[in-house]
């Protein structure tokens, strides 16, 4: 869904990607979810995402994420230009989310969730690694609700919503 609107996530992620979107949008889950993709890109680009999202009580849910993105072995070159042999990249960042709804309405919908992705990062070109660490974190924010109640996730309203990805820690 989210690729196919663009990437433009961040106010309806109310599944397990959410702690890839916006960690904000876990808070909204009503039942355990596990959420597997793959996506094949251009140039045997390849992306797998794998999540396990529970929520603990309403309104709050954490999460265990999985990214991992690669690309089939290609030529690679020394500085002169020299053919020096196949060269392989691919990133993997394990993350653990938790989101909590804040603020609740008179009829005890969400109004303002907040969420928080930590995540460990490891890049490879080749035989060369780094590692890090990294956070993302969000929020929505609910306006422009009827007076009916939906159940979770049925949410016909306008979110605001904001996210901030990969803040070095």
């Amino acid at each position: 869904r989210a690729i196919a609107m663009g990437e433009s996530q961040a106010a309806v992620a109310d599944d397990p990607h959410a702690a890839y979107w916006n960690p904000a949008g876990l808070a909204s889950l009503a039942y355990p979810m596990v959420s597997v993709s793959y996506n094949r890109a251009l140039e045997t680009v390849d992306q797998q995402y794998l999540s396990f999202a529970y929520p603990v009580k309403e309104g709050t849910t954490l999460d265990l994420n999985m990214t991992r993105m690669g690309m089939a072995r290609f030529q690679g070159y020394d500085a002169q230009g020299v053919k020096a042999g196949d060269v392989g990249a691919q990133d993997y960042a394990f993350g653990v989310a938790a989101a909590h709804t804040m603020l609740r309405d008179d009829q005890d919908r969400p109004l303002l969730n907040g969420g928080v992705n930590l995540k460990g990062i490891r890049q490879q070109l080749n035989h060369s690694y780094a590692s890090t660490y990294a956070s993302d974190i969000g929020a929505i924010v609910y306006l422009l609700r009827g007076e009916k109640r939906f159940s979770p996730g049925m949410d016909p309203g306008l979110r605001l919503a904001l996210t901030a990805r990969n803040l070095g820690l």
